[in-house]
């Protein structure tokens, strides 16, 4: 069996025409575009929520923030609360989350074997509080 890796790249406020392989005329992104020739690029995706947080939990549960309630950026999701990063780990992928997570309300334990996050927020998880 071929080993595969999945990396799932989430940005904030960021239109899917400013890419080079989107076509726009003055934005250069050549590790992106790479990215893009290379492996799949989702054309018909769109957010659930236009505020971070909420729209991070949406993707990692699968569900719509009518269902895991995380409004804004307060409030803890319940400990059992589906997501695709325990999925992966599960079915035996090594995983991690890298950046501007902003993933407080999130369980303890995200599935990631390990975290590298650039807020303030998460670094609890960093040190000690979660699974890095």
């Amino acid at each position: 069996m071929k080993q595969r890796n999945v990396l799932v790249i989430m940005t904030d406020q960021h239109n899917f025409r400013c890419l080079g392989h989107q076509g726009h005329p003055d934005l250069k992104t050549p590790v992106l575009d790479r990215l893009a020739a290379e492996n799949t690029v989702f054309q018909n995706a769109f957010t659930a929520s236009p505020a971070c947080q909420p729209a991070r939990v949406s993707m990692l549960s699968g569900q719509r923030v009518c269902t895991h309630r995380q409004f804004g950026f307060e409030g803890m999701q319940s400990p059992d609360v589906p997501l695709f990063s325990r999925s992966f780990r599960e079915a035996g992928y090594m995983t991690g989350m890298v950046g501007k997570l902003h993933i407080a309300s999130l369980p303890p334990d995200c599935g990631a074997d390990f975290i590298s996050s650039t807020m303030v927020e998460d670094s609890w998880r960093v040190c000690g509080g979660g699974t890095a």
